[in-house]
């Protein structure tokens, strides 16, 4: 059985650890960010860094709501005369370019309805694909994948798969390998355990849905969970590098990864210090 592999951190970082050999028909299968900061995953074959390399990122992004409005450029973080712009989408693209980012999940999109978004900043850009609440009603919750330009056409066809306001996932054959790429957003702590559990259902009902065959399966997400101190109960699910105390959401993710077998690689190794971005006000 192929190695599965997930990563969840509340750090912003590119790390060398996350290395999975796929010679030998091993798989990897990652889950990427418990919180709701940036996180970025580097998957590389083993000796072969620069020539196959796969960067993922998960970011809630708190709202792309305005994103049929277009802004004139990129306003530089440092920049004297800031005005933050309506279309805060390119913020993402342009960081995905700057951080050689391949795929990143979004969360809290809060777009309605489900459909893809072009972003093209000088020869390079990004597609952000959606899947977001009904049309009536409150705008609210919403996922998406970001997917590099180069990499956008070699998603199959028919395979964005927009489930619901709070998940989505497309396939393809990216870099040679077949991919299903999954964005969650799971409830936050205050909801109540039905509608967390029922999170939890419709995920590996949609999990169970993707090819088994599928070479990588990554779930970018804000999983609003803290998984705690490390516990030997659940060492073939995490690592010792992450702290604090366990909530309910923590439970259910812990509980998810053992059920699934997934691993959640970013609790494997000590963090690098990380710094925050916030869009020009």
């Amino acid at each position: 059985k192929g190695s599965e592999v997930s990563s969840s951190t509340s750090y912003s970082y590119v790390t060398d650890l996350l290395v999975q050999e796929s010679e030998g028909g091993k798989s990897v299968n990652s889950v990427n960010n418990v919180n709701s900061v940036n996180s970025v995953d580097k998957v590389v074959k083993k000796g072969k860094r620069n020539e196959s390399s796969v960067k993922f990122a998960s970011w809630n992004v708190r709202s792309f709501c305005k994103v049929g409005l277009q802004v004139e450029g990129v306003v530089k973080s440092g920049a004297k005369d800031k005005k933050k712009p309506d279309d805060t989408l390119i913020y993402a693209v342009q960081e995905m370019i700057t951080n050689g980012i391949d795929f990143m999940g979004v969360q809290e999109t809060k777009i309605k309805g489900k459909g893809f978004l072009n972003r093209d900043i000088d020869d390079k850009g990004g597609t952000l694909f959606y899947s977001g609440c009904a049309e009536e009603g409150t705008t609210r919750n919403g996922v998406g994948i970001i997917v590099k330009k180069s990499l956008v056409k070699d998603i199959k066809q028919d395979g964005v798969h927009a489930v619901n306001e709070r998940m989505m996932w497309l396939e393809g054959c990216f870099y040679g390998k077949d991919m299903a790429i999954v964005s969650v957003y799971a409830p936050t702590e205050e909801y109540g355990i039905e509608e967390k559990e029922l999170f939890y259902h419709q995920l590996e009902d949609m999990m169970a849905s993707i090819p088994k065959e599928y070479e990588m399966k990554v779930i970018l997400g804000d999983w609003n969970a803290r998984i705690g101190e490390y516990s030997a109960e659940w060492e073939h699910v995490r690592g010792r590098y992450i702290t604090g105390e366990r909530n309910v959401n923590g439970n259910l993710l812990l509980e998810f990864c053992g059920k699934n077998k997934f691993f959640l690689s970013a609790t494997n190794f000590e963090k690098k210090s990380y710094t925050t971005f916030t869009f020009p006000a």
